[in-house]
């Protein structure tokens, strides 16, 4: 592989992490009543986006959509089976528990993500059209939900104090 290459794939993980940041930034300056700090985030956001995309694109990433379905779920398997599990493994074992819930709720989300990435392989000229697959994809991921998905951690973890909010 080129330097370029090289270059491209760091590119591209810098562009997409700085346009998660700044996403969640946005939210943080929103609920600090930083309503125009929080546009501002949400520009930048967009902006790097589309540099993430267009070095996608020069990377020549984008392929057919059997051939994305296929590299997607192979993605998502690889984070659920191996990638998530030594991570939540190492957490547990540092004692470290926002990272390991953090790690635990991900990987569960991942599971569902390969299902449905697999029951869309392969494509039919039916799913053309627009569904709320999107939301499903999602569900799991929604900062409103963090005191619900640290209770249900809670529960699946064992014991916990204060209702069931603050993890062991």
């Amino acid at each position: 592989m080129s330097k370029t290459q090289d270059f491209l794939k760091e590119a591209f993980a810098g562009e997409s992490q700085a346009n998660r940041k700044y996403q969640a930034f946005a939210a943080k300056a929103d609920k600090e009543g930083y309503f125009q700090t929080a546009k501002l985030f949400r520009a930048a956001s967009e902006a790097e986006a589309v540099h993430a995309n267009n070095h996608l694109e020069a990377m020549s990433a984008i392929l057919s959509t059997p051939e994305n379905l296929e590299g997607a779920i192979s993605g998502e398997d690889h984070e659920y089976e191996s990638m998530y599990p030594e991570m939540i493994e190492t957490a547990k074992a540092e004692k470290i528990k926002d990272a390991e819930m953090s790690f635990y709720l991900a990987n569960e989300v991942e599971k569902i993500h390969s299902q449905l990435l697999i029951s869309f392989f392969p494509p039919r000229a039916h799913q053309r059209r627009r569904s709320l697959i999107t939301s499903v994809l999602t569900a799991g991921i929604r900062s409103k939900r963090r005191r619900q998905r640290r209770a249900q951690y809670a529960a699946l973890m064992g014991s916990c104090s204060r209702g069931s909010i603050e993890l062991c």
